[in-house]
């Protein structure tokens, strides 16, 4: 006979029984010998008003709970309906805490054996997108709409446990006795599972009546229309790659869409050729992978990643076999557990593919270094050599231009393939930030004095050398404190959180001047130190020796390398992080506006790149040069989307109206447009920000609508979890807005979402002319030329061309909305108009008034 299992789920007033919050709802399902026997639900008179929030949260309201019975009245019954049970919920901490705490204020005691569902999907579901019930039961393919529905919760455990038990009884005896040991080590008795992991399977889970999920589908004939629209552009693109052999595919009325890409790789493909796809990030090459799988069969293709993404089983037992879990804190115990559960069946495993809760943790930075130089390169090896065996192999521009100058690339005779690139000018952006010199000034600074502290610890360091070492860090301080007020000129006060900051000098600004005197000093200082307190240690500390002599060593060559990149042609570009008005994690690099020699980047393999069209503006800043000395020919394609589109704007951006228009109230306006009674709203409402500190401006002000917070779930990159994670919520959500950057806009799939949807366009990414980076290319080119005409204006409208052909292909039936009135001066706007052509018109509306 096997203890039973109370599967307990409570809702609250707040998290604290101590600040007179209360229990508004308990459920709990009884399982007995794999039956589900019995299952409780029952609402509880707190005594008190129900906050606002929790009431939406769970659907419980003061009327509700009016007739209810209080706690004193069922606490007996509860007590007895519990107390000879395994306590089963979803993050313990807060179920079985305050049910604790409120039994003992009744006088009962109240100490069963208790095991945390939250621990067990970290450990055996590290891969899930979340770990809230909502997202595991997505991960188990299961629809679920009554979170925080005490009742509706119990059973998505329920489910939960059997399902970890089903993982559990499939995985290999060998990993999970060696992860038994850290769930001992757990501070309740989640190591049960292990030990009678029949007990937690549940043979009648039809009895909690939970259906499957459905997903949704596009819109068909407009997907079949493009289908065709795609396939004959890549069908064109093949054959003019034949004559070609340096080919970029351009369309300058619109930029080229991702789906002719797909087409064009389709088209070579079925010639039989071997393809190197080279793609921005790893998202972008994950979503070509999918888009081409769905059209391909069998083994025919897939992504490369260099060793970095990957972590290895062997470092991972090194780990283990030397740890001491007595010093581990509960969150280093599951990290370990679950690694050694995901790495149960394979060498390595990708990163990416984790949750970073699991993959951004310490312990996996701490296993990382257990490698070695030659193990990373060996493995770099046989990564390389496995993705070359498909006929199609993804990787990103920056892998690829590391890989292209070694060795192996000849060996295994991808420089035969046919190069595929995504994006041209973004390709040149890569190869201009290898170009650049970076100097990470707070790493240097904190790493100099790590090591003048262990050397001073020694008591046996001369004067001299010690002035030697003052010298260093002085110098490096300096440098901080001469960057420092410019970072922090970038911070908004009214931010949450800490954001990455970027602020640009143009070359000829006196400060550039002192920083270079400033480097100068660093670099004679870092090899003098390197010639006479390096040998003075080798005998006292070999070990501090080596580390200081590699520090000196590497800093001097990156420190060189920025002092020697003159003539002109660069501009300087400051990055850090403002946490509490500190600024941290300060790095200065020193970028090219011109590149001329693109020789160590490719070579002379064929290769097909795609444009997305902004051709005369690029020529400007020095690709055109390359691209003529590589004899690459540029062909022109008329792409016509089947699809017609109208932009909304409000009325006070005519041009009737330009000099009584608000300026920079974007955000103001899209909350009247959300507010107005008279606007007919969609379930669903993308937001596209500039920038993560745009969508910092905006969600608060949406949120605090409680119009819109009561009707719509809001989600925010940066503010609700992972930018997959608020994605996938908003595809799931009935209702939703979400408030996403547009680069990450773009670089998602949108296909699986209903079909209406409206798009807001809030304030676009167009730089200023007061952008130091914009000074730095007027001074490049001097005062005669036109930097707004001949730079800006093209991008912003090559800008805004990316950004609704985007939303076209991946959202067929949408309404867009724009509220950047820099789009509409009376100077431009009609500019504007013609360039973006017939596919794209303007109506506008009034909502302001």
């Amino acid at each position: 006979m096997t203890t039973p299992i109370a599967i307990v789920d409570i809702e609250t007033t707040g998290p604290n029984l101590d600040q007179g919050d209360r229990i508004i709802q308990i459920a709990a399902l009884i399982i007995e010998e794999g039956q589900v026997t019995k299952e409780y639900d029952m609402l509880i008179n707190p005594n008190m008003p129900i906050p606002s929030h929790i009431s939406k949260l769970t659907g419980i309201s003061n009327e509700q709970v009016q007739k209810a019975p209080h706690l004193s009245q069922v606490i007996d019954l509860w007590h007895y309906r519990l107390k000879d049970f395994i306590f089963v919920a979803h993050n313990i901490n807060f179920d079985l805490r305050f049910l604790k705490q409120c039994f003992h204020h009744f006088g009962l005691d109240f100490n069963p054996p208790a095991i945390d569902t939250v621990k067990l999907a970290k450990i055996f579901m590290p891969q899930a997108i979340g770990f809230n019930l909502t997202d595991l039961s997505q991960e188990m393919n299961l629809f679920f709409d009554q979170a925080h529905q005490a009742l509706a919760d119990a059973k998505i455990t329920a489910y939960l446990l059997d399902w970890i038990a089903q993982l559990i009884i499939q995985a290999e005896a060998k990993s999970l006795d060696c992860l038994r040991p850290y769930l001992e080590h757990l501070p309740n008795d989640e190591v049960m599972i292990l030990d009678q992991t029949k007990q937690f399977l549940i043979f009648n889970k039809e009895k909690l009546g939970l259906s499957l999920a459905t997903s949704l589908q596009a819109n068909e004939e407009v997907g079949q229309n493009l289908s065709r629209v795609m396939m004959s552009f890549g069908e064109y693109a093949q054959a003019c790659f034949q004559n070609d052999p340096h080919l970029i595919m351009e369309n300058k009325h619109l930029p080229i869409p991702d789906e002719a890409i797909v087409a064009s790789v389709k088209a070579g493909l079925n010639q039989r050729k071997q393809i190197i796809l080279l793609v921005e990030n790893l998202e972008q090459a994950d979503y070509f992978y999918h888009a081409l799988k769905t059209i391909n069969e069998g083994d025919f293709g897939a992504i490369y990643k260099n060793q970095e993404n990957f972590l290895y089983a062997v470092n991972l037992y090194r780990l283990v076999n030397r740890q001491d879990l007595e010093r581990l804190n509960q969150q280093e115990l599951i990290v370990m557990a679950a690694l050694i559960y995901w790495l149960s069946n394979q060498e390595s495993g990708d990163l990416s593919d984790l949750h970073s809760e699991i993959a951004s943790s310490p312990v996996v930075r701490q296993i990382r270094e257990e490698s070695s130089y030659q193990e990373n390169k060996s493995l770099a090896m046989n990564m390389i050599k496995t993705v070359s065996r498909y006929p199609l192999i993804i990787m990103r521009y920056y892998d690829w231009m590391k890989l292209v100058t070694q060795s192996i690339y000849q060996d295994l005779g991808l420089d035969k393939c046919q190069l595929y690139i995504s994006n041209i000018e973004s390709w040149i952006q890569v190869a201009r930030h290898q170009e650049q010199a970076s100097i990470p000034l707070s790493s240097y600074f904190t790493q100099i004095v790590n090591l003048s502290d262990r050397i001073k610890s020694l008591n046996q360091v001369g004067h001299a050398e010690q002035i030697l070492l003052l010298g260093l860090k002085k110098t490096v301080f300096q440098l901080i404190d001469l960057l420092e007020p410019y970072i922090l000129k970038e911070a908004d006060q009214d931010s949450l959180g800490s954001l990455p900051r970027t602020y640009y000098f143009a070359n000829q600004d006196k400060i550039a001047k002192n920083i270079q005197i400033l480097l100068q000093q660093l670099y004679l200082q870092s090899q003098q130190a390197k010639k006479q307190l390096v040998p003075s240690l080798t005998g006292l500390a070999p070990k501090l020796a080596f580390d200081l002599s590699n520090l000196l060593e590497r800093y001097s060559q990156t420190v060189q390398l920025y002092i020697q990149k003159t003539g002109g042609k660069e501009f300087l570009v400051l990055q850090g992080d403002i946490i509490q008005s500190q600024a941290y994690h300060l790095v200065l690099r020193k970028r090219s506006l011109q590149i001329l020699d693109f020789s160590n980047y490719l070579s002379n393999q064929a290769c097909l790149a795609f444009s997305k069209g902004n051709y005369r503006y690029h020529q400007k800043v020095g690709n055109d040069s390359w691209l003529n000395q590589a004899n690459f020919v540029y062909e022109n394609y008329e792409l016509k989307l089947p699809i017609q589109n109208t932009i909304q704007v409000p009325v006070l951006y005519t041009d009737e109206l330009e000099k009584q228009r608000p300026r920079d109230k974007y955000v103001q306006n899209f909350v009247n447009f959300l507010l107005d009674s008279q606007t007919s709203l969609a379930n669903k409402m993308i937001v596209i920000a500039s920038s993560q500190e745009q969508i910092q401006a905006t969600y608060p002000q949406v949120l605090n609508q409680d119009l819109i917070s009561h009707n719509y779930v809001v989600l925010a990159q940066g503010y609700k979890g992972s930018l997959r994670k608020v994605c996938r919520h908003f595809k799931q959500a009935q209702k939703a807005i979400l408030l996403i950057t547009w680069r990450d806009f773009m670089a998602n799939d949108w296909q699986e979402i209903s079909p209406s949807v409206q798009v807001h366009l809030l304030k676009l990414p167009f730089l200023s002319l007061e952008s130091a980076g914009m000074r730095a290319i007027q001074d490049y080119y001097g005062q005669e030329t036109d930097i707004f005409k001949d730079q800006l204006l093209p991008q912003m409208i090559q800008t805004l061309k990316e950004i609704l052909v985007a939303v076209a292909n991946n959202l067929h039936d949408n309404e867009m909305f724009i509220y950047d009135d820099r789009l509409f001066t009376q100077a431009y706007s009609s500019i504007i108009h013609e360039s973006l052509g017939p596919e794209f018109s303007f109506e506008y509306f009034d909502s302001f008034a």
